[in-house]
């Protein structure tokens, strides 16, 4: 069930951001498509191996392809069948397959031109659930994937709501006094709801 709700979830937010419509969650038509996606994906990755990073790469590959060959319309929505279906799975499966595509400068150019981030989703659930003092199971393993220290920061600041002191990770990680700061300076609210400083009406007082 929550795979399945991160690939609904994530599918809105790229449409609405290819789109220009302001993001929310809706129940998706035709439903039953997640579901042999999700059979296809298991077959080919085994569901176990796959995660937030694996169906935002998934979706960069789908919105590449319908910005490239410049469709738009359905509704002011893409098609769950496009994003989806079996043509649209093998064309995921062929450009995962080739080593001369270029994955980074697939997902700039949709950062660049309809402002999509791997990070907005991670950082709006964990708002919408308020729960910023608590750990994220996919942030977590975000939080693993490289072990020089200032290359994991990097990809923390892009994926992550950056440190946690409930994290073993982040406790045991060397850029954790750069990360932290990076928090307060770019994410102040989430940085004071995890403690680390007064609130700003607190501050207002003094």
């Amino acid at each position: 069930m929550k795979l399945r709700f991160i690939v609904s979830e994530l599918y809105n937010y790229f449409d609405c951001k290819f789109y220009n419509k302001d993001f929310r969650i809706v129940k998706l038509k035709n439903d039953y498509l997640i579901t042999d996606f999700l059979i296809n994906v298991h077959k080919d990755y085994n569901l176990q191996s796959i995660d937030y990073q694996f169906i935002f790469k998934y979706l960069v590959c789908q919105y590449d392809y319908w910005k490239a060959i410049k469709v738009k319309g359905f509704g002011n929505t893409t098609r769950v069948a496009n994003i989806f279906g079996q043509k649209a799975y093998n064309r995921f499966k062929e450009r995962n397959d080739n080593p001369k595509f270029n994955w980074y400068n697939a997902e700039n150019l949709l950062k660049q031109q309809y402002g999509i981030s791997s990070s907005f989703l991670l950082r709006y659930r964990a708002r919408e659930k308020k729960d910023l003092t608590q750990l994220s199971v996919d942030e977590e393993k975000e939080k693993t994937l490289f072990e020089d220290h200032n290359v994991q920061l990097v990809h923390c600041i892009d994926s992550t709501t950056l440190f946690n002191h409930n994290s073993n990770h982040c406790i045991k990680c060397g850029a954790r006094q750069q990360c932290k700061q990076m928090l307060k300076q770019y994410y102040r609210e989430i940085y004071i709801d995890r403690g680390y400083e007064t609130s700003v009406e607190e501050e207002a007082k003094i």
